[in-house]
């Protein structure tokens, strides 16, 4: 099959080739599959208890007495996997990684649909599937939301983009079922109803009053839906009052939240938030610490940075329209628009978010590099190649790099650490029992909010979570020296003492 420029791309190798990306997205989240659980995972495993069906479908009610409404990806999710194989983390990973394959499948499916091109589907689905972005996603399986949510929202977007061409009811009505599930999975779904109307605007054949109110019924059963559940969900749901959660719209702040979220999407390592500050003010602590692995970064980002902007000239100075291409727009609307619900967010600022904004960003930068193919240079295939392969190293890095530093795997090592000696030396713990840690001698003092490792093993276990979990006992009582001790009225020899462990291989 004859494709832009002058690579040939046959289509017995789509499927292929989309494989060999998922192959490689293993490869490098490999280690997520023996990531153990930690913090907020040990209270979701709580709230996901049903003993009978009536408790478990009432995990969709609105009423549940909880600040966000994500029962699909947080319920249903932990107590499937929680009856099924207990607390074994492998099954939980695998059912993120499963459906995470899937958004990468669906990203090149989309594109595919969009240019009817099918390098361009590849090197979306390529962009997509080995970013560093999904670390949180696959590594913490309280961040499933995100992948849950971004699965049936590309479902959604691409069984609209099947209807459009068929006409089938049925696979309309596929569409709203998968919107619904996201919507079920997380706040972030909300924003495809615009998107679709973008959609319709910028690729509507012809724009008069028939095709008009024909797009406008097509997008009307997803406006509604939205609409009744906004209603639902703010009628029986707080916004969030936590301050991570405060909205700030000032105009600086939200472009500085969506200057890192774009500066994510290349593959910058999250951790540089917590040390780069408005106007580029840089914590001395990022060099003294990091100095290698951030010089590594600053590399491969400014090769990168570099190579775009080369290919991008090279497409101008050809004349070849790109700034007005359709896709160029639908693929910055569709980042922007639906990384909006959390770019307001004046703490809380994560790369797993952009799970869904990504695809833009996959999508535009497919689009770059086949009009490049279409330049008059020889070497434009090397450049693709190198392009790629600067991407796929820096991501990697960025990988690697987390995985070293992140919370998410240091305090799962932690947790599963203290949960697999307690169970060892306490297979059985008495009704009443009383669980106090203490803080580890050489615990280091780094600052007030850290804490010494006493409150390290409260913030991963979750409080007493883990534990009451563990043994499926919400009456166990558990102590952290860096929070509060026992009560007075407790006898010594009801208490069961343990160090926290300062630091965990």
């Amino acid at each position: 099959m004859k494709l832009i420029g002058n690579l040939n791309f046959k289509s017995k190798y789509f499927l292929i080739t989309l494989a060999g990306i998922i192959l490689l997205a293993t490869f490098i989240y490999w280690p997520s599959f023996q990531n153990y659980f930690s913090q907020d995972d040990f209270y979701l495993f709580k709230i996901s208890q049903a003993k009978n069906l009536h408790e478990f479908f009432n995990f969709f009610s609105f009423n549940r007495p909880y600040t966000f409404y994500r029962p699909l990806s947080t319920e249903v999710y932990f107590f499937v996997n929680h009856t099924l194989f207990g607390m074994n983390p492998l099954p939980f990973r695998l059912v993120s990684f499963g459906f995470f394959a899937g958004s990468t499948i669906l990203t090149a499916l989309i594109t595919k649909r969009l240019t009817k091109n099918e390098t361009v589907s590849i090197l979306t689905a390529f962009f997509y599937g080995v970013s560093a972005i999904h670390f949180g996603g696959l590594f913490w399986s309280s961040a499933y939301q995100m992948i849950c949510v971004a699965f049936f929202y590309l479902l959604a977007f691409y069984c609209y983009l099947l209807f459009r061409a068929s006409k089938k009811l049925i696979i309309f009505v596929f569409s709203i079922l998968s919107f619904c599930l996201a919507l079920l999975s997380m706040e972030l779904a909300i924003t495809l109803p615009l998107i679709l109307i973008i959609y319709e605007a910028l690729f509507l054949e012809r724009i008069e009053k028939s095709t008009t109110i024909r797009a406008s019924i097509r997008v009307l059963p997803f406006v509604l839906i939205l609409l009744i559940y906004t209603s639902f969900h703010l009628l029986s749901h707080q916004l969030p009052l936590a301050e991570t959660y405060q909205v700030n719209l000032s105009i600086k702040p939200v472009l500085g939240n969506l200057r890192w979220y774009i500066l994510w999407s290349v593959g910058l390592p999250e951790m540089l938030i917590d040390y780069i500050g408005p106007g580029l003010k840089i914590n001395p602590n990022l060099i003294k610490f990091y100095f290698f692995p951030v010089l590594v970064t600053l590399v491969w980002f400014l090769v990168f940075s570099l190579l775009t902007l080369i290919s991008l000239f090279l497409i101008l100075k050809n004349k070849i329209i790109f700034f007005k291409d359709k896709f160029f727009w639908f693929s910055i609307f569709w980042f922007v628009i639906t990384i909006l619900p959390v770019v307001a967010f004046q703490w809380h600022k994560f790369t797993y978010y952009l799970t869904i904004a990504l695809f833009g960003f996959s999508f535009l930068m497919g689009v770059l590099l086949v009009k490049l193919m279409k330049t008059k240079y020889k070497f434009t295939k090397a450049l693709l190649i190198f392009i790629l392969l600067v991407f796929f190293l820096g991501n990697f890095n960025t990988i690697k790099f987390t995985y070293r530093t992140s919370w998410m795997v240091n305090r799962a090592k932690l947790a599963k650490f203290i949960l697999e000696n307690l169970k060892k030396d306490h297979p059985d713990l008495p009704k009443n029992s009383v669980i106090y840690f203490l803080n580890d001698p050489s615990s280091p003092n780094i600052n007030e909010q850290w804490g010494f490792s006493s409150n390290q093993a409260n913030v991963a276990l979750s409080g007493p979570n883990a534990i009451q979990v563990l043994y499926n006992n919400p009456e166990i009582r558990v102590y952290y020296e860096d929070i509060s001790a026992p009560p007075n009225d407790i006898k010594k020899e009801n208490i069961i003492t343990i160090v926290a462990p300062a630091q965990v291989k």
